[in-house]
């Protein structure tokens, strides 16, 4: 199921875009441009997902963009530089690959806003594996739930949060506003971040 709760997900992303500046919007994992077409209608779009089908339906929305089939981990549009203003990784369990990626590679303007959608949790607490924002990954399996419970318990404000707080600082960006919420074991959070004059 693509989303779940869709009327959260837009709720979320509408308080924050009224932050954004002029720009594009990156959008890996667009799926069938379902969100893109109620949101982004107006910005031009740099979509990508690795299911040909869906792209073949994002095209068919009549959005101002370019939308490729491929891996959405690696950043795509190499050829391109126009300025993001946007960007929202919506993927169902690791955005931070692809947010990583983009981050390197993109032209991004001084405000950004960017949303997640983060599964992590939910691997965690079935494979007993870790995977950190960063890629590293830490054993569970076999420590008990009590071992368990603070990595998944606090796992956006102690380990997702502070991690993406100086992963952008090495920029001179910061957070400006944030706004997360949780659906069972999986966290959708967005941010306005700034680049620090």
């Amino acid at each position: 199921m693509q989303h779940v709760e869709y009327f959260r997900k837009k709720l979320l992303r509408k308080r924050l875009l009224i932050c954004a500046q002029e720009g594009g919007v990156y959008a890996p994992f667009c799926g069938d441009g379902d969100l893109a077409d109620e949101l982004y209608r107006e910005r031009f779009l740099l979509g990508a997902d690795i299911d040909p089908a869906r792209i073949t339906t994002i095209r068919t929305r009549g959005l101002t963009g370019d939308f490729r089939v491929g891996d959405c981990d690696q950043w795509l549009f190499p050829d391109r530089d126009d300025p993001i203003a946007v960007a929202d990784f919506d993927a169902y369990s690791e955005p931070y690959v692809s947010f990583r990626s983009f981050w390197q590679c993109a032209q991004k303007q001084d405000r950004l806003v960017m949303f997640f959608t983060d599964g992590h949790k939910m691997g965690m607490t079935w494979s007993g594996y870790f995977v950190k924002p960063d890629g590293s990954k830490e054993v569970l399996r076999g420590k008990g739930k009590l071992a368990k419970a603070p990595h998944i318990n606090f796992y956006y404000v102690r380990h997702v949060l502070p991690w993406f707080e100086n992963y952008i600082a090495q920029d001179g960006y910061e957070i400006f506003r944030k706004m997360v919420y949780q659906r069972a074991l999986m966290i959708y959070w967005g941010c306005v971040v700034d680049k620090v004059r």
